[in-house]
């Protein structure tokens, strides 16, 4: 199951449905569209794998999965599912296994969806000509509209070097939609070195890209592996980076600096994290560890401010520790309008929920945390 501000989707076995939510004194209440996707392609006999984060805008919902075909490099394809008014329940399909894939929505709503060909195997051998971002364009109002606008590649960034351009993973900027940053995971082959970067293109609705943007290198210790491949959230004025492989987390300024902040994790328990969620929409992320379902195992979890930047005793929200959730693998949190929604999952795919009120002004938090307990509970066995 998956959230996003005002839309959920959920894997009923291979079948993707959709849901429209809404939010009322800490209760989140979803209905069905009605919208139906299988998974299943019975030409390849493959099940496409779900992205773990999906899109909701203007009379839109969206996500997406990718078919791995096999071969040393991740060969197969992306389809993006789309359901809205004008257009119904329509399929995209983009002939490459994307790395990442990320939404965006300007002011006219129309829908950018963007995803990134990396093409670099474990055996450190690749070819740079092929890794690249394409970004599409679904036109407000046009049904069945879906429009490659630009492709960005190592010569478009003036990035010559072999090694300057591995895109890896992708977000549109929460304040300005019309940039997206590109996180770009290279390393020196025959060693562990790695020279990481985050692009920032400007792209306008007719794919023109203004300038050649930002570039801001940083190091957060990760191995040259498609596996260990760092991801980032961004914010108003700064990017919050971490690895899972280096089980790190930082806090770097969209501009060039000597200056990066380290999270000291272990302040909160949680120096062995395996879940980030960006919720950038609303300014937050969460970090968690996770216990073993079945086992008696704790779950830490810290909800964060992303929009304090070095100021460290404003950042945090809260932190659960020790949590009894013997019989959950992992917990989430997701952004909705006004809460940050947490679901633990378990082998049944039953889950748990628990709603933090978190007060909102027009571009991030309030400093001082406005935590609210509101709710525990089942989800109803309808969702």
């Amino acid at each position: 199951m998956l959230v996003n501000y005002d839309a959920a989707v959920t894997l009923d076995g291979t079948k993707l449905r959709f849901y429209n939510c809404d939010e009322q004194m800490g209760n989140v209440n979803c209905q069905m569209t009605g919208n139906v996707f299988d998974l299943y392609d019975t030409s390849t006999q493959g099940t496409y794998t779900l992205y773990k984060d999906m899109f909701s805008g203007y009379k839109m919902i969206a996500a997406a999965a990718r078919n791995h075909e096999g071969g040393v490099r991740k060969q197969g394809d992306t389809r993006i599912y789309l359901v809205s008014n004008a257009d119904g329940s329509i399929t995209r399909t983009v002939d490459f296994y994307a790395e990442s894939i990320a939404f965006s929505m300007d002011t006219e709503n129309n829908l950018y969806v963007a995803l990134a060909n990396y093409e670099i195997a474990d055996t450190k051998s690749y070819n740079p000509d092929e890794s690249f971002v394409q970004v599409y364009k679904r036109t407000a109002n046009q049904p069945g509209s879906w429009d490659l606008i630009t492709t960005i590649n190592r010569y478009s960034l003036d990035a010559v070097d072999d090694l300057d351009f591995c895109p890896g993973q992708l977000h549109f900027d929460p304040v300005d939609g019309k940039k997206l940053h590109i996180l770009s995971h290279c390393g020196l082959k025959g060693d562990n070195v790695t020279r990481d970067k985050i692009y920032t293109q400007i792209i306008d609705a007719s794919g023109t890209i203004h300038g050649h943007g930002n570039v801001l290198p940083f190091s957060i210790n990760s191995k040259y592996t498609r596996a260990s491949i760092p991801n980032f959230c961004p914010f108003d004025n700064h990017f919050v980076v971490y690895s899972y492989e280096a089980q790190s987390v930082q806090i770097i300024e969209k501009y060039p600096t000597i200056s990066v902040f380290t999270i000291p994790l272990g302040n909160w328990q949680l120096s062995s994290f395996d879940t980030f969620d960006c919720m950038s929409r609303i300014g937050m992320f969460a970090l968690s560890s996770s216990a073993q379902a079945g086992s008696s195992g704790k779950i830490n979890y810290g909800l964060f401010y992303g929009n304090q930047e070095y100021n460290a005793d404003k950042y945090v929200n809260t932190f659960l520790g020790d949590l009894d959730f013997k019989d959950w693998e992992s917990i989430r949190s997701f952004p909705m309008r006004n809460t940050v929604l947490t679901l633990g999952y378990n082998k049944t795919n039953q889950g748990q929920h628990v709603n933090y009120n978190v007060q909102l002004n027009t571009r991030s938090t309030l400093i001082e945390p406005p935590m609210i307990f509101a709710s525990i509970g089942h989800m109803d066995s309808s969702f």
